[in-house]
């Protein structure tokens, strides 16, 4: 008798290899930002004070200057505009665009009535998430614009 596997058995294995692929491309990603932060133009000295807080990092932020930010091309900053004004509408969209806030409020509703209670906290962590952070995405877009403004004119 050979060995068979179940669908559920498969479908639980690759999940489970696209959950390492992505965890290794998201560790290589932070090692290659991080070396090319350190050893980008203007870097701080390996011998610089590692800051324990934002504020007390805005000071050497100041000194380094942009880090990757400053190696977009206008390509990419173009681009990086387009999905962040994309995302800005989804947001902003009805119910009836998943991803909205009025969906997001739908789905924690309807979570709630029908006793999902892992789904409702998972809502309301992202709507609570959104309340903390309103103008996030449009920050993001005027900063995205001004570096446009300044790199690309």
């Amino acid at each position: 008798m050979g060995t068979q596997t179940s669908p559920q058995r498969t479908q639980r294995t690759q999940r489970t290899q696209r959950t390492w692929r992505t965890a290794a491309m998201g560790v290589l990603a932070a090692g290659v930002a991080g070396a090319a932060m350190l050893f980008s133009s203007g870097a701080a000295s390996a011998t610089a004070p590692v800051a324990a807080s934002a504020a007390a990092a805005a000071p050497v932020v100041a000194q380094v200057g942009p880090g990757w930010i400053g190696q977009l091309t206008c390509e990419d900053i173009t681009t990086a505009q387009a999905w962040v004004q994309r995302w800005i509408d989804v947001i902003n969209a009805d119910a009836s665009t998943p991803g909205s806030t009025l969906w997001v409020q739908a789905q924690l509703e309807q979570a709630t009535q029908n006793g999902n209670t892992q789904r409702a906290e998972r809502m309301q962590r992202v709507l609570d998430r959104r309340a903390e952070h309103p103008d996030h995405w449009q920050n993001v877009l005027d900063r995205l614009q001004k570096l446009e403004l300044r790199k690309c004119s």
